[in-house]
């Protein structure tokens, strides 16, 4: 590829991605090659980007010439699995397929509740053991309520095994880090190997959350997010999950810059929500657990 850009790190995320190798980075105000470029090379461009007439024209020219000419936007979301946050507009949802979306949801939605139904002997299991070494290990109050945003904006409350001491955020919501120093014993445990979730499995039954989706965020972060971080309200258009596109693909997001980043592989996910997405993070997902390295 040979990029027209000045967004640095997007061409950067785009050189480090898998099966995209960048020749060449050409800033759009500047004097185009005096040559032209190789038939088996991508001319990527920002569309943002002001050309200067030099520019626009090799641009021009590359195109009559038949290169593949692409967008940065484009070119940056096949290539890294992420939405490049600057390059959208408002009125973004409208060119999601909403129609392939609306689609899948209910199929989506039966398979969910089926496959919670069946396992429920099984899960339902899991969490008398794991509440039973909760209440020996930290004390009693071994379920874990919080308020959380949900599809359009819809707070429902979730249920999660407790893994911090007791009245954790007494004082004010505070984000979760790694290494958290309010997380017990057990805690540690059930947080490597995600029991702790496993009473979301209600939440599943209930219409709040999939097993696979955008997390669900605390609600006052949320409403911070929303006024600071342009479009991310849109990561509420579909249910939030257990798990999900931004959770096997990104680390903690225990700051503003993490959050957006989380969000540019949430929108993803909401533009590009499949059956194979699906799979795909659920399979990742296993494989965190069974390689101990825990939620994200």
């Amino acid at each position: 590829m040979v990029v027209v850009s000045d967004e640095e790190y997007l061409v950067a995320d785009l050189a480090a991605a898998r099966h995209a190798r960048v020749e060449q980075i050409l800033k759009p105000q500047g004097q185009a090659p005096a040559e032209s470029l190789p038939p088996d090379v991508t001319l990527i461009v920002d569309l943002r980007a002001v050309l200067s007439d030099s520019m626009a024209s090799f641009v021009s020219s590359s195109t009559l010439a038949g290169l593949e000419v692409r967008p940065l936007s484009q070119a940056y979301e096949d290539h890294t699995e992420r939405i490049p946050l600057v390059h959208l507009a408002e009125g973004w949802e409208i060119s999601v397929p909403l129609g392939r979306r609306a689609a899948y949801e209910p199929f989506k939605r039966i398979i969910e509740v089926v496959f919670t139904a069946i396992t429920a002997p099984l899960w339902l299991g899991i969490m008398a053991l794991t509440a039973l070494a909760i209440r020996i290990d930290s004390g009693p109050s071994v379920i874990f309520k919080q308020i959380r945003t949900g599809k359009d904006d819809k707070p429902f409350t979730i249920y999660k095994f407790r893994t911090m001491v007791i009245d954790a955020d007494k004082n004010a919501p505070q984000f979760t880090v790694k290494d958290d120093p309010r997380v017990t014993r057990i805690g540690k445990f059930l947080r490597r190997t995600r029991l702790d979730e496993v009473p979301q499995l209600i939440n599943v039954l209930k219409g709040e959350l999939s097993l696979v989706g955008p997390r669900a965020e605390q609600v006052v972060f949320a409403g911070q997010f929303q006024e600071v971080i342009p479009f991310y309200r849109y990561r509420h258009l579909v249910r939030p999950g257990i798990t999900g596109w931004a959770q096997v693909n990104s680390g903690y997001a225990d700051n503003l810059e993490a959050t957006i980043e989380k969000l540019t592989y949430d929108l993803y996910y909401v533009r590009h929500m499949s059956p194979w997405v699906d799979l795909n993070v659920l399979w990742r997902s296993v494989a965190t657990v069974l390689s101990g390295r825990g939620a994200q």
